[in-house]
């Protein structure tokens, strides 16, 4: 199974769109989401889009994902190659960022996991 880790970041931006997320395949960055948030996203508003994908895998960018498990899977059956996500660690995923998640929220959370790895 690949290690993945989302850090939650702040994009710099003109638009409403400025929360991001960096996606890392064992300590490597694989991928830059966005979450879509602006009005005139119309049916799109508060999807995952892929800003960035870094990989082996010849892809395409994929419609917005409506969870970030979503693009984690899409993430590790299209750019990697050998890439397996587990349903465990999909479902962390969604338990710890949700559907909506606030900036304040991820960080808290991202902190308090790296915390307990490291004790």
């Amino acid at each position: 199974m690949t290690s993945f880790t989302l850090r939650p970041v702040a994009l710099a931006t003109d638009m409403p769109d400025n929360k991001g997320v960096l996606v890392f395949a064992e300590e490597k960055l694989i991928a830059i989401l966005s979450r879509l948030d602006a009005s005139f996203h119309g049916k799109a508003k508060g999807k995952w889009f892929l800003e960035m994908g870094f990989g082996s895998g010849d892809h395409h960018v994929p419609a917005p994902f409506d969870q970030l498990s979503d693009a984690v899977r899409w993430i590790a059956d299209t750019l990697l190659p050998d890439g397996d996500v587990s349903a465990r660690q999909l479902a962390e995923i969604d338990r710890s960022f949700g559907s909506k998640p606030q900036p304040a929220e991820w960080r808290i959370r991202y902190l308090a996991e790296t915390l307990n790895e490291r004790l």
